[in-house]
């Protein structure tokens, strides 16, 4: 009798195990792993997909309802990047850089998020895969063979600026890990070319599957440097000439004093005396782009 009971005993834990473990096993979902490069495709689909609907409703709705559509699509255009940027150091963060889906001004920015670190300081950040994608072929512009000082213009504008135009006073190659490339740059914006000292600073930081950039307003320009001045205003006030009105010998002179203006800054910042301290905000910012959660 007592083996008896032992046997049905032993019996009914089995088939309750064999039910408690189906049971688990069936909540037990495997995780899912995250892809990126999906999150990107189904982004620049949306924002193809959105682009097209509203400029089909465009001569179709009244103001009001155009206005809530693209503003619709805008914001599921963000939700898009942010998955998409689920990975990156600023994950959740930021707003995206279109200001519109309408044409014009404000709409074609380069594809990531923006966000305020302080009342001076802007951070930017996209996919390598996307910043690629935004850049192939435009303006004409092939880096392919490598990023200079000129393409960083044209990065930093895109990133930042819808109504201004970002001039280089002078361009540097940061301190950063053999598999990180970051850069820095001092700069003055304008509608077109500057002849103010340079008062901003952007910072570019490229990582195997990401890209972070910064603005920095300074507030304050930075001091001028008297011989560029000298030379802007000299070449500026000078009457209308160009290389071809001038002999053989002076045919290769440029006289555009915005060029030499800035020609001058990045050959001379280097001897100003703000220049260390600039150099190493542009290092300190780069560092954090690099690793946010390094002390």
């Amino acid at each position: 009798m007592y083996y008896k009971k032992l046997i049905i005993y032993g019996f009914a834990f089995c088939v309750a195990g064999f039910f408690l473990f189906r049971c688990v096993s069936k909540s037990e979902k495997p995780a899912q792993v995250f892809d990126r490069r999906a999150a990107e495709a189904d982004y620049l689909t949306k924002r193809s997909e959105y682009n097209s609907k509203l400029y089909r409703r465009i001569d179709k709705a009244d103001g009001d309802s155009l206005s809530r559509a693209e503003e619709q699509f805008r914001l599921g255009l963000e939700e898009a990047l942010s998955l998409a940027l689920k990975e990156s150091h600023f994950s959740g963060e930021g707003s995206i850089t279109i200001e519109t889906l309408f044409p014009g001004i404000g709409n074609d920015m380069l594809d990531g998020l923006v966000l305020k670190k302080d009342s001076s300081t802007r951070i930017f950040h996209t996919t390598t895969n996307l910043f690629n994608e935004y850049f192939r072929g435009k303006d004409g512009k092939d880096f392919s063979g490598g990023l200079s000082s000129d393409h960083f213009e044209i990065i930093f504008m895109y990133a930042f600026q819808s109504e201004a135009r970002v001039n280089n006073y002078s361009f540097f190659k940061l301190s950063a890990p053999d598999s990180i490339k970051a850069y820095g740059m001092l700069a003055q914006l304008g509608q077109g070319d500057s002849s103010f000292p340079p008062q901003y600073i952007y910072v570019f930081v490229a990582m195997k599957n990401f890209i972070y950039m910064a603005e920095i307003d300074l507030k304050t320009p930075v001091a001028e440097i008297p011989k560029c001045r000298l030379l802007f205003d000299s070449l500026f006030h000078l009457p209308n000439q160009s290389p071809t009105n001038s002999d053989s010998s002076s045919s290769s002179v440029d006289f555009d004093p915005y060029k030499n203006y800035y020609k001058c800054y990045i050959g001379e910042f280097k001897h100003h005396p703000q220049f260390p301290k600039i150099k190493q905000k542009m290092q300190s910012i780069a560092d954090y782009l690099i690793n946010p959660n390094s002390k």
